[in-house]
């Protein structure tokens, strides 16, 4: 029988596990694009502003409009991948559900990137890149904030565990 610390291991586990497969690319614009995500746009100029939020009612993922004509990435260390949105390119990245926090963001031309030694392609499994590699080869540097939200509470048990005798009337 699970106890509530292994259940909070495993949702631990795979929120690990959500994270390490997450991509995610843009350049706030601001507002939010048809489909709920928030609405991010690349250009040759970098990522502006420098604080890209989504609010915890929103749904965890960006909606990435390429302005510029060459290809550029966007890279969030912390989840080690990054996604190049070709030229006049569009994207809808889904973010884990139950990651919230504040992670360093950077935004990089794709030729920059991969001389630098980033990896981006569908078959590569981590970008490889860390801040101190991204921040020199970066058009902008700045922070991608996911605000608090209760979405873990969609994989958490309610109620008392199963099997779990209720206290008796009178007892505290």
């Amino acid at each position: 029988m699970p106890t509530r610390s292994l259940l909070v291991g495993i949702a631990g586990a795979l929120i690990a596990l959500a994270v390490g497969a997450a991509a995610l690319a843009g350049v706030w614009q601001g507002g939010h694009a048809d489909d709920g995500a928030t609405r991010l746009v690349l250009s040759s100029a970098g990522c502006a502003p420098s604080t890209v939020r989504i609010a915890s009612d929103d749904e965890p993922a960006i909606h990435v409009a390429n302005e510029g004509s060459e290809s550029m990435v966007i890279s969030v260390p912390k989840f080690a991948l990054a996604v190049a949105v070709p030229g006049g390119g569009e994207a809808v990245v889904q973010l884990p559900r139950y990651i919230m926090g504040d992670f360093a963001l950077f935004c990089v031309a794709d030729a920059a990137h991969a001389s630098a030694g980033g990896h981006t392609s569908s078959t590569a499994l981590v970008c490889g890149l860390d801040d101190a590699r991204l921040a020199p080869v970066a058009l902008t540097a700045g922070r991608l904030v996911i605000e608090p939200h209760d979405r873990i509470l969609e994989v958490l048990p309610q109620g008392p565990p199963p099997g779990a005798t209720p206290p008796s009337p009178g007892s505290s």
